[in-house]
């Protein structure tokens, strides 16, 4: 029993070693790399166990580039019943790679000897990283910066060139051919912008790491560039709107430039296109250079006569010293509305000058202390005129007419369906007439009163205007030895002649009042002084109305022309002479 315990002890501690280094056997080892890029190290180790015995192993047959055995012959010693060894993949062309490492053990065991087979696999490939840079909007004369940034590895052994097959060209530049080492692990290029003129610009470079020693290409770097180069705006507009001769008003216009301003002071200058006075303008910045991307414009404008218009300034950019870089133009439009017009109707004088029997004609002006920016389309008027009618009997005109109202003779002027013909562009512009003849009257003076007055102007409706008088004075009025006027009827309570109508178209009507029965004269004379008919025996007989015609029967059939109306009686006393004397025309 005993010795069958023994070998059975013996068998299974002869098991390990036939699984894993019987001897003879070769022992087959695999160590496989992952992909690597070129330029890259990297270290593997196996361990191979189950060794019985002691002893070490040496290299008969050891791998090739890339691969490398690091582990020193010493430390191949079998220890514990296994033995380390460690391999370097460091590869410098982008391929798959196979070696083998071949150890035998030493001193030899018989029979044979062990033998370990080591198989390298490793795969090797070429970085290419593509960058894309975009360096947006950038105003023609600035520069804008990029930078692209390499980590550096430890224990470097290469360099970094540009590819002479991908040269840069402008507007973009490599700052720097060789990079600057940042915070001791970082490796940057740094590219610049400089847009010289507008438009979308696109490049590329080629950056390549070479090792030092091969001189073969490790990593590649395509970068892309991408910019815009932009310039001013072209226009920037503002409006003053139903602006009046000699208002003044100011507006700002922000002129923004379409891109931050990134490393260049801008100068700035603003002319007119023209020269002129209405518009002036300013510009608002605190220095100048300036970085500053929005500019800002303070225009002023100042009519000093009417009229629309458009007025034009160049906002200039530029660097020092040089001409420049482009231009806004700043556009100022201007709408106006006429100033509001306050208008009086009179006479053309304020006093007139006749004698009496004169045809006067007494024109009717509209009149203004304004100015009329715009001249004024007359549709029609119309004003009241009230007048001693014992010194003026008016002639009708077309349009006019004779009216008492109140106890007091009208003459109404005025004209319609003018449609604008007539303009009111300056003070003092006639638009209508009251003509008549001056008669002997109960006074040596007569006003010509506007009472009422209002127009119709283009679009602006029927408004009332502010009236003016005038004084129309008699200088001939006959007068006695005395000295005194004598004027027809002082007496005014005491006789009454009145023709109406009066001019006599077909037919009118003389009365006479207040004469006593049986007493007076009444006679029509006409211009030459002579009677045209005499009226005395009717009057006396008591008549006190008589008819008068411009032609057929009437008690006064006259043609046309001026006549004059005479009534006379004698005073109580016999000493006074009362008169009356009305001029009436027959047309």
């Amino acid at each position: 029993m005993q010795k069958h315990l023994t070998i059975l002890f013996l068998i299974l501690s002869a098991i390990p070693a036939l699984v894993e280094a019987q001897p003879g056997r070769v022992i087959n080892e695999s160590m496989n790399f992952p992909p690597m890029p070129v330029g890259t190290r990297k270290e593997l180790e196996v361990q191979v166990k189950g060794l019985l015995g002691t002893g070490e192993f040496r290299v008969v047959d050891s791998c090739n580039s890339p691969f490398t055995m690091k582990t020193k012959s010493q430390d191949l010693t079998i220890q514990n019943g296994e033995v380390r060894i460690r391999v370097e993949f460091a590869p410098t062309d982008p391929k798959d790679y196979r070696e083998e490492i071949i150890l035998e053990r030493f001193p030899a065991v018989q029979p044979p000897n062990d033998q370990i087979r080591l198989r390298l696999f490793g795969t090797a490939f070429r970085l290419v990283r593509n960058e894309k840079i975009e360096f947006g909007n950038v105003l023609t004369g600035d520069s804008n910066r990029r930078v692209v940034l390499i980590r550096k590895e430890l224990a470097d052994d290469s360099r970094w060139e540009v590819l002479e097959t991908m040269p840069l060209d402008e507007p973009f530049q490599l700052i720097n051919r060789s990079p600057v080492l940042i915070g001791g692990d970082t490796l940057a290029f740094v590219f610049s912008f400089q847009p010289k003129t507008t438009g979308r610009f696109v490049d590329s470079i080629g950056l390549e790491r070479i090792h030092r020693q091969t001189e073969k290409p490790l990593d590649t770097i395509f970068v892309y560039f991408l910019g815009n180069g932009v310039r001013m705006p072209v226009e920037k507009a503002t409006l003053f709107s139903n602006m009046m001769v000699g208002q003044v008003r100011k507006d700002t216009i922000a002129v923004e430039l379409g891109a931050q301003v990134h490393s260049q002071e801008f100068s700035y200058s603003i002319r007119p296109k023209e020269s002129q006075s209405t518009v002036t303008s300013t510009l608002l910045l605190q220095k100048n250079p300036t970085k500053e991307n929005k500019i800002l414009v303070e225009v002023t404008c100042a009519p000093t006569q009417f009229g629309d218009g458009r007025f034009g300034f160049v906002l200039y950019r530029s660097v020092a010293g040089q001409d420049a870089l482009d231009s806004t133009n700043i556009v100022v439009n201007l709408t106006m509305v006429p100033r509001p017009v306050t208008l009086s109707m009179g006479f053309v004088a304020d006093t007139f000058y006749h004698r009496i029997g004169d045809t006067a004609t007494f024109d009717v002006v509209v009149t203004t202390n304004d100015p009329i920016d715009v001249p004024l389309a007359l549709e029609s008027f119309v004003c009241d005129v009230t007048y001693n009618p014992t010194m003026f009997v008016p002639l009708l005109q077309s349009g006019q007419q004779r009216v008492v109202a109140d106890d007091r003779t009208i003459l109404k002027v005025g004209k319609t369906g003018l449609n604008g013909s007539v303009l009111i562009g300056s003070s003092g512009l006639v638009v209508g007439q009251a003509r008549g003849v001056i008669v002997l009257g109960d006074a040596d003076r007569t006003p010509l009163t506007i009472t009422e007055a209002s127009i119709t102007v283009g679009n602006d409706g029927t408004r009332r205007v502010e009236p003016r008088s005038s004084l129309v004075l008699v200088t001939n009025v006959w007068r006695y030895q005395d000295g005194r006027p004598r004027y027809v009827n002082p007496m005014q309570s005491t006789l009454v002649a009145d023709v109406d109508p009066n001019p006599v178209v077909t037919q009118s009507t003389l009365r006479v009042a207040n004469v006593p029965v049986q007493t007076g004269r009444l006679d029509v004379i006409d211009a030459l002084g002579q009677v045209r008919v005499d009226l005395t025996t009717q009057l006396r007989a008591g008549v006190r109305e008589f008819s008068i015609s411009s032609g057929g029967a009437a008690d006064i059939a006259l043609p046309a022309g001026s006549y004059y109306a005479r009534l006379v009686v004698e005073g109580a006393s016999g000493n006074t002479i009362n008169s009356v004397v009305r001029l009436f025309v027959v047309q």
